[in-house]
């Protein structure tokens, strides 16, 4: 799987999680699912990296759309594990 098959996979599972919820989901929910699913569906990320980032990483604007909000979560994650050399960079 390539890089951007992943992030592709990441994102659609997120936004999959987050639509099936009866709530509008917050800002934290959505950096937890989308967390979630890069550990999930990410073959470099393991569970101690994603716990780092739930602590370094911000949640999303809430006047953002959702799937916006996960794709900054999604990208400053990346940005985040590439300077910890545990991706490759991907290009948007």
């Amino acid at each position: 799987m390539t890089d951007h098959d992943c992030r592709r996979t990441v994102r659609s599972a997120a936004l999959r999680s987050l639509t099936e919820r009866r709530k509008p989901p917050t800002p934290k929910a959505v950096r937890t699912i989308t967390l979630q699913a890069l550990y999930t569906h990410h073959p470099h990320v393991a569970l101690e990296d994603v716990l780092e980032l739930r602590v370094l990483l911000e949640g999303p604007r809430r006047e953002t759309p959702i799937d916006e909000q996960v794709d900054t979560v999604l990208e400053t994650a990346l940005n985040e594990l590439t300077k910890w050399n545990m991706v490759s960079p991907v290009s948007v």
